[in-house]
């Protein structure tokens, strides 16, 4: 087998699908890695947006991220993502479904959104989704 050049790793490495999941609740964010993990996604949990933006050595395909966090709300780091042209990356919970924050963000263009208590098959039919979509944007930028 011939070893893989540094430039091919790192090809190798953002050609990852990395779901990225912010929610301040650990539990939370353990179920969801182990129902990620349980299909061969590669999820990183971060407990708020600016560990996200600190410690995120790869490029996130797929955002899922809390309405309530501290620090920059889940809200903002949709708007964040819709400002930088990743909208349809982006997967919202809340367990307040009619909060305005929750209608905000929908008008922010979030590709899916789930109100919580949710069931696994749900969430992953949403990441399935969002990544055919990120796919989809590899193969045609």
């Amino acid at each position: 087998m011939q070893a893989k050049s540094p430039v091919d790793l790192v090809q190798m490495a953002h050609a990852l699908d990395v779901v990225s999941i912010v929610d301040r609740d650990a539990s939370v964010n353990q179920a969801l890695t182990d129902v990620l993990l349980s299909t061969s996604d590669n999820p990183e949990p971060f407990q708020c947006a600016d560990e996200l933006k600190s410690n995120r050595p790869l490029s996130t395909s797929c955002l899922i991220a809390d309405v309530q966090l501290p620090g920059v709300a889940g809200l903002e780091l949709c708007q964040h993502s819709a400002a930088s042209g990743k909208a349809d990356l982006t997967i919202l919970l809340t367990s307040r479904p009619g909060d305005n924050h929750w209608l905000r963000a929908l008008r922010a263009s979030v590709s899916h959104s789930l109100v919580k208590p949710f069931i696994g098959s749900e969430l992953l039919a949403c990441v399935k989704s969002t990544l055919e979509c990120r796919s989809a944007q590899r193969r045609h930028p």
